[in-house]
């Protein structure tokens, strides 16, 4: 496999992790009545990341096919970055039962890890160039 193709296979996979990891932060909380709204919520709203993730894989193993994807994608990642920096800023509410250090700091740390990960993948997909004919 290419390194564009392996780029590209764990860019899609970082995508689905990615949006399985903010949903679990954002709809786990036990004990709590609205966790419903949120799971619809998270789903709506995150379910872009899942075509994120398809127009990556595609981008990746078909590249000559499916060049017009990758400002496309680079949009989209750069879009990722407002949620993320506002989950930053203003922090992910907390439940009540959430008594464990641990469970507190896994959702505070996570925002600036995604964070982390998703700057560094915009700045390859802003040098990344698909060579071949128009």
């Amino acid at each position: 496999m290419g390194r564009e193709k392996l780029f590209f296979a764990v860019c899609a996979a970082w995508e689905v992790v990615r949006f399985a990891a903010l949903f679990a932060i954002l709809t786990v909380q036990p004990g709590t009545a609205g966790a419903a709204v949120y799971t619809v919520t998270a789903l709506w709203f995150g379910s872009g990341q899942l075509a994120l993730a398809a127009a990556m894989a595609m981008l990746g193993f078909f590249p000559e096919r499916y060049r017009c994807y990758l400002p496309l994608v680079r949009l989209a990642k750069l879009l990722s970055f407002g949620p993320a920096i506002l989950a930053v800023t203003s922090g992910i509410p907390v439940s009540l039962d959430m008594v464990s250090p641990a469970a507190y700091l896994v959702r505070a740390v996570t925002p600036l890890a995604v964070l982390g990960v998703d700057s560094l993948l915009f700045f390859f997909l802003l040098s990344y160039r698909i060579t071949g004919e128009e």
